[in-house]
């Protein structure tokens, strides 16, 4: 049974916490979280938690700005006393804060990688200074990881050409709590919800002038637009000149669990500039599909891994906004195709992506790691 220690600069963010449910079902790995940060945001976690100071961080820093030795003695003391067996880390900055103590104690060092991490790789030269540095740690990063592990085979590629070793890459397919499906929405109009990708994502402009080109050709629907505050006040003026503007509503993040049950279809449209492979719209795309609603959603870094084409969705290529409207135009006018895409999503999330599952995978993976080659 191998301990493990997982160091997380917050574990509460949301691309974070189904790894942090992950860990909580390894009957195999009890785990530790040691948190560079005490910013919790009131998630609630059975894990043990040693936290790396006592003081809310309401804006987090990357871990790598942070010189190892500055890591909290209280941290060291903990790897000391705990007997740990192996190290996790949810990204590669954590993974390059993390490294001195897994070297240290001679432990396998695990890291999950993010389309966020992989942008950074590719794009040392980016406008951020923090990835900046990160990416010219990256020999650092493939020579001290004991493994790396991917949430798509398109990422498994895209961390092979940036130089990492293919026999130190794994792939695992983050899980999800699976509340039963809400019953189908009895809308006057069909509602197309679209989640707003964070920057540097981009792709919504062409999603509105999709949904104008649909609106022009007489299709009667709605387009809910999920943003947060920032996002809904620059999206104000650009709605009201739309000659589509009594079918947009902009949907406030409080309001975001009514509008997914009342959403007909799910819209993920974003692109990307050449290098760039953010992962923004991941998380969307499963939550439609575990929500039993089909989706529309352009080609984009992971989703053609989310998306079983035709089956659970429809996929579009990127920037093609009368691609996306005819898509649209496809489902709205087809009830029993968007059942048909709803329960295959739902079916799909229960087979590979309900934490129960996903767990028993990462444990023996992770199992893997701490037994070694051979």
């Amino acid at each position: 049974m191998a301990n493990t220690a997982a160091v997380f600069h917050t574990f509460c963010e949301p691309p974070l916490r189904p790894l942090a449910r992950e860990l909580e079902l390894l009957e195999g790995h009890p785990c530790t979280v040691y948190a560079l940060s005490a910013r919790l945001d009131g998630f609630d976690s059975s894990l043990n938690v040693v936290f790396g100071h006592n003081q809310t961080c309401a804006v987090p820093k990357l871990p790598v700005t942070h010189p190892a030795g500055r890591l909290r003695r209280s941290f060291w003391r903990h790897f000391a006393r705990a007997g740990h067996e192996l190290v996790i880390a949810p990204s590669g900055p954590e993974a390059l804060t993390a490294m001195p103590m897994a070297q240290f104690f001679n432990l396998p060092l695990v890291c999950f990688l993010s389309g966020a991490d992989l942008t950074w790789l590719f794009r040392p030269d980016g406008p951020d200074p923090a990835a900046r540095r990160y990416a010219a740690r990256k020999g650092e990063l493939f020579a001290g990881v004991t493994c790396f592990v991917v949430p798509c085979p398109s990422f498994y590629e895209l961390l092979s050409e940036c130089g990492c070793p293919r026999d130190k890459i794994r792939l695992h397919i983050s899980g999800l709590s699976l509340e039963p499906p809400p019953p189908s929405p009895q809308n006057r109009r069909p509602v197309i919800l679209l989640p707003v990708p964070p920057a540097p994502v981009g792709g919504l402009d062409i999603a509105l002038t999709a949904f104008e080109l649909l609106h022009a050709s007489a299709h009667e629907a709605q387009l809910w637009i999920l943003a947060d505050e920032a996002q809904r006040k620059a999206l104000r003026p650009r709605i009201d000149a739309s000659p589509a503007r009594g079918d947009l509503f902009l949907v406030a993040e409080g309001d975001a669990e009514d509008a997914w049950n009342r959403a007909d279809l799910v819209l993920s449209p974003p692109v990307v500039s050449p290098g760039f492979f953010f992962d923004a719209p991941g998380r969307a795309i499963l939550e439609a599909s575990a929500r039993g609603k089909p989706v529309v959603a352009t080609c984009h870094a992971g989703a053609a891994d989310r998306v079983a084409a035709d089956v659970t969705g429809l996929l579009i290529p990127e920037r093609d906004a009368v691609a996306m409207a005819d898509a649209l135009a496809r489902l709205l006018g087809d009830p029993d195709l968007r059942a048909e895409l709803g329960r295959a999503g739902r079916a799909k999330m229960e087979l590979e992506y309900a934490l129960p599952v996903t767990s028993v995978r990462l444990e023996k993976l992770l199992s893997g790691v701490v037994a070694g080659p051979g």
